[in-house]
């Protein structure tokens, strides 16, 4: 019962995604279509799934690494669990963003803070945003007669870069100030207790302080004693994004359209960084849209139905399949706290329950403390010694 909203959700994306296939394959689609179908080189098919397979146990690794250093100890697989989870989470929220709140909820039940869940969610959107970031403006080289010539596509670069760079901007501050966080948090339960979400907005003031302070622990010690493990996380996810690009290269050479590979994943690159901010549930509709555009100059107008088909199954659907059988583990909570609560108070009450549990009411690990005090920029501020795991 817990899942089933968010599996609706799912449901609701994947339906908009194939929509806009089907109506890509209408208006593109010829007899040229069904023979391409059919002459599909299967060995690409399969280094499509070992590139599925790949980006999975990529992020997982690297999900494994920051949970441990920040005091948590996650085995390869249950990373792995986490990165298709946060797959399916992202696609049935707007701006792909419930996977964040739903990593950050899991790692809560395996005994690790709240705010110390935020730091390795934070610290993996930072790594991640960088090489989509260097991957941008070497596609911006490669392929500037592209650009050039497609106005559309210089305007949603330059308003994805602003976005890009404003949020990077916030998760960097977010390492450097806990100020930033606390902020953020006090503007988020003024917000919501205005629409009746949150109950108890000085007591939600004070978790998301202590939060912080967890969170800028485990960021000083990710800094300091366990800088090799945050090498190791770059090192993770410079291979995802190398597997998330060639996975489009891959769709290509499957269809045994002449792409070099040089080409291919420069349009790669181009396209992942447009997609980061699409306000629709995954990207739906309009992430399709944007491939279109992307690619009409490279992929013959009969193919580019199979080609989005061929992208989303491996790059979104598979894994997004292996985190919805992951979110019905969860079924107690995903995302939005369900449970009796959600029955009872319906939207309102499950929303508000999950923002307590995450904000840390409940069973919190300092139910004793009674005040918190605001948290500072100077980092004068109570320690909280972490454990790393070995």
């Amino acid at each position: 019962m817990a899942v089933s909203r968010p599996m609706r959700r799912l449901w609701l994306s994947v339906g908009l995604s194939i929509s806009s296939i089907l109506l890509i394959f209408v208006l593109t689609g010829s007899g040229k279509t069904l023979a391409a179908l059919a002459e599909l080189r299967l060995p690409y098919i399969g280094v499509l799934l070992a590139l599925a397979a790949a980006e999975l146990v990529l992020d997982g690794a690297r999900v494994m690494v920051l949970t441990r250093a920040a005091g948590a100890k996650l085995t390869l697989w249950q990373g792995c669990k986490l990165a298709a989870l946060s797959t399916f989470g992202n696609m049935v929220t707007p701006f792909s963003t419930g996977g964040h709140l739903a990593v950050v909820y899991v790692l809560r039940r395996h005994q690790l803070a709240s705010g110390r869940g935020t730091s390795v969610v934070i610290t993996r959107l930072l790594c991640s945003g960088l090489f989509i970031l260097l991957g941008a403006l070497v596609s911006l080289l490669l392929l500037r007669n592209l650009v050039s010539a497609e106005p559309a596509i210089r305007t949603l670069m330059l308003l994805t870069g602003v976005v890009f760079l404003t949020l990077s901007g916030l998760g960097v501050a977010a390492l450097l100030k806990p100020r930033v966080l606390a902020t953020l948090g006090a503007f988020s339960a003024g917000l919501l207790s205005s629409v009746g979400v949150l109950r108890g907005r000085r007591r939600f003031r004070n978790k998301v302080n202590r939060n912080v302070l967890h969170a800028r622990d485990s960021f000083r010690m990710l800094f300091g004693t366990q800088v090799s493990r945050l090498v190791l996380t770059l090192v993770f996810s410079g291979l995802l994004y190398a597997s998330q690009v060639v996975i489009l290269w891959a769709v290509l050479r499957a269809m045994a359209l002449p792409a070099s590979i040089v080409a291919g994943l420069a349009l790669s690159a181009l396209l992942l960084f447009l997609l980061s901010f699409l306000p629709t549930p995954g990207g739906s509709g309009l992430g399709e849209a944007l491939f279109v555009l992307v690619y009409s100059a490279t992929v013959p107008t009969h193919l580019l139905g199979v080609a989005v088909l061929l992208w989303r199954l491996f790059y979104q659907y598979l894994p997004a399949a292996l985190g919805a059988i992951v979110a019905a583990e969860h079924s107690a909570a995903l995302m939005i706290r369900g449970g009796d609560s959600a029955m009872r108070g319906g939207t309102a009450g499950s929303l508000t329950v999950g923002v307590s549990e995450l904000a840390g009411e409940g069973k919190s690990l300092h139910d004793g403390e009674q005040e918190c005090p605001d948290v500072k920029g100077d980092g004068n501020y109570p320690k909280d010694q972490i454990k790393p795991v070995a």
